[in-house]
């Protein structure tokens, strides 16, 4: 019998009818793992490996098998947590920041198996994550490896014109060669002072790719960290327009005639729907102006070049999330009201504000560090994907131009 039973007197609870994919069956089976019963939710998981994938079958498959691994790790047995979670780095899952910063997974740290695959993840010996650092600093730098290959061949010929200029040097000092000194003298230092010049611009070619990797590693690191939260963020929950027609002051979630009446968490809302399948989420994180200024600039961006009442976010599956932050020293700002016509319906605003915002203090904290003194100005951008990977995260106005541009490159759909 596939449906949900209640389990609060121990009964057997197995995925409903509604669960027709393996999304959907996952997105049951959290529910039930949130509410404490690893045992029913490990069965769900498994379950949901037997039904067809609703679009991608990799990233839905590594999901269902990392939730597996957190039921054996909550139920004791360590064993089989690995071997789902090896088996879902063995179909592509590759967020070692997110498995080391998981507390549902803390059992295992401490083991050789979990160890050895923490290490192929993060680098380590693993030469796929090395040619992978060579390949993204490459695109970064694409004419370095050229002209390396240039710089080393004129070393090459230079030294080789070097030993013979030596060796003529020689030659005229004891009378063996015909050549004059002074010529061999200055055939000697041209190609010396050649090879020598050429050696400084490999050095700073190595130097610039060696900075190029750090800085790609840095990003990495940052994009990890950021995704280990978005786990924590999926938890939390958002207030989604209505489609009643019902007038919209604006974005306050207890104004009685909001059209933002839908709650639903955020693991919730990137499960998507039968319709659009899994929703793509972006969280715009800064002060009020930021948020009032890159909603506008979206609103824009969704009305160019549609029909009458499409939507570009809609087409695309991508909601936005807008977390309005405190600057330090400053009163908390509340939500910026866009009432009217200026309400948006790919807008999902959080609820509980403040949690949003203890959240997401880490990332200003990061930027803070990085130099920047006017991050809460600046604003945040993270862009995150189906699976709940940050896979863009940007500083600045989110300009009509930019959203143009993620629709074109992020989000570009056949």
């Amino acid at each position: 019998l596939r449906m949900i039973v209640s389990a609060t007197q121990g009964e057997v609870v197995t995925l409903s009818k509604k669960a027709v994919n393996i999304r959907t069956g996952v997105e049951e089976g959290l529910k039930v793992y949130e509410s404490g019963d690893f045992k029913n939710a490990l069965k769900m998981f498994e379950q949901s490996l037997q039904l067809p994938p609703q679009a991608n079958e990799k990233a839905e498959r590594q999901a269902a098998y990392y939730d597996i691994a957190c039921c054996h790790a909550k139920l004791g047995d360590i064993s089989s947590a690995m071997d789902a979670l090896e088996e879902a780095v063995e179909l592509g899952y590759d967020e070692a920041k997110q498995i080391l910063a998981d507390s549902d997974l803390a059992p295992l740290r401490k083991t050789e198996r979990f160890q050895k695959l923490l290490t192929s993840l993060s680098g380590g010996s693993a030469s796929s994550s090395t040619n992978s650092l060579d390949l993204e600093a490459e695109v970064r730098n694409p004419f370095r490896r050229f002209r390396q290959f240039v710089w080393g061949g004129v070393v090459v010929a230079s030294g080789l014109g070097s030993a013979v200029s030596l060796t003529q040097t020689i030659g005229a000092l004891t009378g063996k060669e015909t050549i004059p000194l002074e010529q061999a003298a200055q055939n000697l230092a041209i190609n010396t002072g050649i090879a020598i010049g050429m050696l400084a611009l490999l050095r700073l070619e190595s130097q610039g790719n060696a900075k190029d990797k750090e800085q790609i590693l840095q990003f990495r690191e940052v994009l990890g960290n950021a995704t280990a939260r978005v786990k924590e963020m999926s938890k939390m929950k958002v207030s989604l327009r209505n489609a009643a027609p019902t007038p919209q002051k604006g974005f306050a979630a207890n104004d009685p005639e909001s059209a933002f009446s839908e709650i639903k968490t955020l693991r919730e809302l990137q499960a998507g729907n039968s319709e659009l399948g899994p929703m793509k989420v972006v969280v715009l994180a800064g002060n009020a102006k930021f948020i009032t200024e890159s909603l506008k600039n979206a609103k824009k961006a969704d009305a160019k070049g549609v029909e009458v009442g499409k939507s570009k976010f809609e087409k695309q599956s991508v909601y936005v999330v807008p977390v309005v932050m405190a600057e330090p020293g400053s009163k908390t700002l509340e939500m910026p009201q866009l009432g009217g016509k200026n309400q948006l319906n790919f807008v999902a605003i959080p609820q509980d504000m403040q949690k949003w915002r203890s959240l997401l203090a880490e990332e200003f904290k990061y930027g803070y560090e990085q130099g920047n003194a006017n991050i809460f100005r600046d604003g945040i951008v993270l862009a995150i994907d189906e699976v709940g990977r940050v896979v863009q995260r940007g500083v600045g106005l989110a300009t009509t131009e930019r959203w143009e541009e993620a629709f074109d490159k992020w989000w570009k759909t056949s």
